[in-house]
């Protein structure tokens, strides 16, 4: 995630492991204080990387198995940025979701730009030599 977010993500504008949303239990449209939110922060969903630059935010989940699940789960992330500390002023507009996945898979890749989620393969030397080694490839 780091290598790829050096690469491709202005300095200054990432955030990594970003706890989003409200505390279950919360009404729609409201927020709990800080504190409660503090006190309940581990039970909030966790994005990977959260990306703010120039009025959008981009909320990216990193995968290298079943990256169709995480087409799922990014779009329920994209649901709870409003309702984020610091994002409440985002147009939903602005908002966009990007899974990066080691492995392609055109029919992945299909549904997720049909969902209007990007999807990206990012495949480093280490990865490629990780993925060989577990097929029994060298």
């Amino acid at each position: 995630m780091a290598e790829w977010a050096f690469k491709n993500v202005p300095p200054g504008t990432g955030v990594t492991h970003v706890r989003l949303g409200q505390p279950r239990g919360t009404p729609p449209g409201e927020l709990v204080s800080a504190e409660e939110r503090a006190l309940k922060l581990m039970t909030l969903p966790e994005a990977d990387l959260v990306v703010r630059d120039r009025g959008d935010v981009w909320v990216i989940e990193f995968i290298v198995w079943r990256p169709q699940e995480t087409i799922g789960q990014l779009l329920y992330y994209l649901t709870l940025v409003h309702s984020t500390p610091g994002y409440e002023d985002v147009d939903a507009d602005r908002i966009h979701g990007m899974v990066v996945s080691g492995l392609e898979d055109d029919r992945v890749s299909r549904l997720a730009t049909s969902l209007g989620i990007g999807f990206e393969v990012y495949r480093p030397p280490w990865l490629e030599e990780a993925l060989a080694a577990r097929r029994g490839k060298s």
